[in-house]
């Protein structure tokens, strides 16, 4: 370490400031974070800094009851949304575009069964896993279609069992941390199966498949069925069959999401990011989708998300693009 690098160590806490300087080392501390040069902290400290303004102004908003939903500082903080969108692959809405090769259908039938409630959580009913971390592999579109297919075993077989990521994510393409599609994976588990997670953990990042060394697990036929654009459709189907692939817009502005209904005014349709749709509910006068993420369950409530329903047509594109499995 040369002189002029342990000067800049000394001299950088005062320049800071003490009171950020204090959030700034808990923070670190908390999260883990170490960075490469003084340089590169004095940048992220930046950012930090701008982020912390932000959480704390919309945070006021919340106690004053003008929004609906509360932030926090997390992992994500000391990430501009650039670098955000690019680290943690939230890919444009190409990604998701509508392949009618696919074995779907455009809506499902109603009848006396369909009538739902006001309030549904399948975390409740044992149908599913907690909320799993895809890190910085672009494989949302992968954990996603698990969620729904552990869902789908829970409801056959009365058994919820923690299917592996990394086996779809080494064994179906070779660019499988770019983005996909995710009705893809429903295919080849219906042709291959699937191992356990226990047997095949997740590791962030492509590699050799293995799949032939572990006992894989074969679920029954697999249908597609794809929910026309409504919200009552959407509602109906996470109802009836379980959890839900949705493809949504994950604003930069969530990043930081803590806990209420999320809702902004503007949200695109454009969808860049895959979830699961485990439920609905209200909450302070707000009906609300309850979605499953994939950013580990120390981001947001234990992982997961309440977006606003019943707002807009197609709300942040929950609706757009959304499959269930029977």
């Amino acid at each position: 370490m040369n002189i002029l690098y342990i000067t800049l160590l000394v001299v950088l806490p005062f320049a800071f400031g003490v009171k950020e300087q204090e959030h700034w080392e808990k923070y670190k501390l908390e999260f883990k974070k170490s960075y490469d040069t003084v340089e590169e902290e004095q940048r992220k400290f930046n950012i930090f800094k701008d982020n912390l303004k932000m959480i704390n102004a919309h945070n006021e908003k919340f106690k004053a009851g003008l929004t609906t939903y509360e932030m926090e500082v997390n992992k994500f903080a000391d990430l501009t949304a650039d670098e955000y969108t690019t680290k943690y692959k939230m890919f444009p809405s190409q990604t998701f575009i509508y392949n009618d090769t696919l074995p779907v259908a455009n809506e499902i039938e109603h009848g006396e069964d369909n009538r739902t409630s006001e309030y549904l959580d399948w975390r409740e009913k044992g149908a599913v896993t907690p909320a799993k971390n895809q890190g910085t592999c672009g494989a949302c579109w992968i954990f996603s279609a698990i969620g729904v297919l552990e869902g789908l075993y829970f409801r056959k077989y009365n058994k919820l069992i923690s299917f592996s990521e990394q086996n779809i994510v080494d064994c179906i393409s070779n660019t499988s941390c770019l983005g996909g599609w995710p009705p893809r994976v429903l295919g080849y588990v219906e042709k291959h199966g699937i191992t356990k997670e226990e047997e095949y953990p997740y590791q962030e990042k492509q590699g050799e498949c293995r799949q032939d060394k572990f006992k894989s697990i074969k679920l029954p036929s697999i249908e597609i069925l794809k929910i026309r654009d409504e919200e009552d459709a959407l509602k109906e189907a996470v109802t009836k069959f379980g959890p839900v692939i949705v493809c949504v817009y994950a604003s930069s502005k969530w990043m930081f999401y803590k806990s209420g209904v999320w809702y902004e005014k503007e949200c695109s349709y454009n969808s860049n990011h895959a979830m699961v749709l485990v439920g609905y509910g209200r909450e302070n006068g707000a009906d609300y989708w309850l979605v499953k993420n994939s950013m580990g369950k120390d981001w947001g409530d234990n992982g997961f998300i309440k977006i606003a329903r019943n707002k807009h047509r197609n709300y942040c594109g929950i609706t757009g693009t959304a499959f269930y499995v029977i």
